[in-house]
């Protein structure tokens, strides 16, 4: 199953490499990560589109004993195993809209349990090399729900971590069918 075509993957990691912070963000979800993990008593965490790996550190700092694991195919492209709590953060917006399904497709096949998907609805602030906005895909909620539906059994949206990112960032738990 293709996730990323050869040429989207050689502009990410060009974006990578001219932005060092690009792929940096999400830790400031740790917090309630930690809590979905502990509620959902999984024993396993898997941050799939893991980008420079902040949300993963911190995860591994405040669990030690939690087997934590992360993919990017840019910063780690090793094929994850299953893990029971999955996070896709900041990530679903980047991906090829003719890959998208392929993509929500494996997340669902590596989460055992439950995850939060955090998905922006806005234009990014980046520009891939080619000219084109770092966001491919920007859709509303309801287009998102019906989308994620399609590979989950449970979709529910949660609040995100900042009043102001209310309609401009949406926040889901799913669970495997």
């Amino acid at each position: 199953m293709t996730l990323i075509s050869k040429s989207y993957l050689a502009l990410n990691a060009e974006l990578h490499n001219r932005k060092k912070k690009y792929g940096g963000k999400g830790d400031d979800w740790t917090q309630r990560v930690l809590e979905y993990i502990a509620e959902a008593g999984s024993t396993s965490y898997l941050d799939y589109g893991c980008g420079k790996g902040n949300l993963l550190a911190a995860i591994r700092e405040a669990r030690p004993d939690l087997p934590c694991q992360g993919y990017d195919p840019v910063t780690a492209p090793e094929m994850p195993e299953r893990a029971e709590f999955v996070t896709c953060n900041d990530v679903l917006e980047h991906v090829e809209p003719e890959l998208l399904d392929n993509v929500l497709a494996h997340i669902a096949d590596r989460m055992g349990h439950m995850g939060l998907l955090v998905i922006s609805q806005r234009k990014a602030n980046k520009t891939l090399a080619d000219g084109r906005n770092a966001h491919l895909i920007i859709k509303p909620t309801p287009w998102w729900m019906e989308r994620l539906s399609k590979h989950f059994a449970y979709v529910s949206e949660v609040p995100p971590i900042k009043p102001t990112r209310v309609g401009v960032e949406l926040a889901v738990l799913v669970k495997p069918k």
